[in-house]
């Protein structure tokens, strides 16, 4: 690293470009596949903020709800229904024991479980990676909303 003369401070002087990493490249896929990026915690962000901010994982969303809109209110409003997560993909994470070649896959629905299996083993192959599926529960697990979190 060279050393700034005037207050002797070393300075890095390469830059490492976030839209280098390997989730950038599986958030690229997923969306052509015609699957939504989601965050770790079940938020469907947008892509600009997962790229940046979720390096070590990517979780996979149903493109559109696979479920009619709830009625509340005497029937009276609509309530959008939440997509299903599909998977949870992490790149690394020393607890899970997953690296960038070996992912370690959180799934929910064991309904699910084939066409999760079929997708997971398309991305790997994809990005030359191995990957462990870990069944979390037997129910789906559905997409996060603000309304989860009423204080």
């Amino acid at each position: 690293m060279p050393l700034n003369k005037e207050s002797g401070t070393r300075v890095r002087t390469s830059v490492t470009d976030y839209r280098d990493g390997l989730n950038v490249k599986l958030i690229e896929e997923i969306l052509k596949m015609g699957y939504l990026p989601a965050s770790a915690t079940n938020w469907i962000d947008s892509v600009e903020y997962l790229e940046e901010h979720e390096r070590d994982v990517v979780a996979i969303a149903e493109k559109h709800p696979s479920l009619p809109p709830k009625k509340r209110l005497f029937g009276l409003i609509k309530v959008k229904s939440r997509r299903r997560i599909i998977a949870t993909i992490w790149l690394q994470n020393a607890s899970r024991g997953a690296q960038p070649k070996r992912w370690v896959v959180e799934t929910s629905g064991r309904q699910y479980l084939g066409e999760t299996t079929q997708l997971i083993d398309t991305l790997s192959k994809k990005f030359g990676a191995r990957a462990q599926i870990n069944m979390k529960s037997d129910a789906p697990t559905f997409e996060a909303k603000a309304s989860d979190y009423d204080i």
